[in-house]
């Protein structure tokens, strides 16, 4: 039994030669003949340019598929009742039978697909309708206006850790070679606590903090030692300075309230769980990275120490001023949001 020969589409040239000829006349036989063809594809041809009025190929419906719009509409409903259901999971409560495959292209198609969770501050239902209040108070501030607040922040940095993916360049012989490792630490990480503050166009001063738990008392040298001179000097040059804390406790303590009201320096009311809300946490973000790459990266407490204040002091200004520019996209984003957490 001759194998079944597979179906050749016909050049267009070919077809144009076709239907030419089919006009002086010609029968189809004749054509096919003349051409070298088989008569049932020429008649094709010449009864496709009939109905449609051209030689091209119309488009093939393909295999219709299994779930209708309503089984997809059902399909997206329970992905959401349910973000952290398996792919399985979803197979098996899909309206019709269907494979995990068949889901997973769906799903795809209608734009949900699986993600790494995004980790965000849990913001309870009292917080959020502060953060609303809060930004909804601010709505109509501009980007010169929040160039007059003084962004404050603590942060901690660890000896040896990477929060980035790495990748190293080694043969197979290599893997265990030290420069190719990833070191781990036996014993817990050294860590260094420090402080900062900026303002759009000036960078202010890091410290390091003492080493142990913080308390008001310490929270309040910190500030006399980098604050306080950094405060008058820009409050001269601007006409006047808000300073933005968040709601830890060292400064919320009747302390540094005291402190600051002895001073008459003026606080911006902070909502709690707020980090997408202070253009210094992304900095500080941004600074770690910059450790992280270094080469050698600091696995001693002297040598991080040394490289957080040259990453601060060196670290792009632009970006920072971008940073506070950002502020009246933040406060739309927590609107839009409700109070809610932001991409920011």
């Amino acid at each position: 039994m001759p194998l079944k020969s597979e179906r050749r589409e016909l050049e267009q040239c070919t077809k144009d030669q076709i239907i030419g000829m089919s006009t002086t006349g010609r029968s189809g036989r004749e054509i096919a003949k003349k051409l070298g063809l088989v008569p049932s594809t020429v008649n094709m041809v010449i009864s496709r340019y009939k109905l449609s009025g051209t030689t091209e190929n119309l488009t093939r419906p393909g295999r219709p598929k299994i779930l209708t719009k309503r089984d997809n509409r059902h399909l997206v409903n329970d992905v959401k009742k349910n973000r952290r259901a398996t792919l399985q999971d979803i197979t098996n409560n899909a309206p019709s039978n269907v494979s995990k495959g068949t889901i997973r292209s769906t799903l795809h198609e209608l734009g949900m697909n699986s993600r790494i969770v995004a980790k965000k501050p849990f913001i309870n239902l009292e917080n959020q309708a502060k953060r609303l209040a809060f930004a909804r108070e601010h709505e109509k501030m501009t980007v010169d206006d929040w160039k007059h607040v003084l962004w404050t922040d603590e942060s901690s940095f660890e000896t040896g850790k990477n929060t980035r993916q790495v990748r190293v360049w080694r043969s197979p012989s290599e893997r265990f070679h030290s420069s190719c490792l990833a070191p781990s630490f036996k014993s817990g990480r050294q860590t260094v606590m420090v402080w900062g503050c900026f303002m759009w166009g000036k960078r202010g001063p890091l410290v390091i903090m003492p080493k142990g738990s913080i308390d008001g008392a310490k929270y309040i040298e910190v500030m006399e030692e980098a604050l306080l001179d950094f405060w008058m000097e820009q409050s001269e040059e601007r006409g006047f300075v808000v300073l933005q804390e968040d709601n830890a406790p060292i400064h919320t303590c009747k302390q540094a309230k005291r402190w600051r009201e002895l001073r008459d320096i003026v606080s911006l009311t902070w909502p709690p769980n707020s980090p997408d809300l202070n253009p210094i946490e992304h900095a500080w973000y941004l600074i770690k990275c910059v450790v992280q790459k270094m080469n050698p990266r600091p696995m001693t407490l002297p040598s991080l120490k040394e490289a957080i204040k040259k990453a601060w002091e060196e670290y792009d200004m632009d970006i920072m001023d971008r940073l506070v520019g950002s502020m009246p996209d933040r406060i739309a984003a927590v609107i839009k949001a409700h109070g809610g957490s932001t991409k920011y």
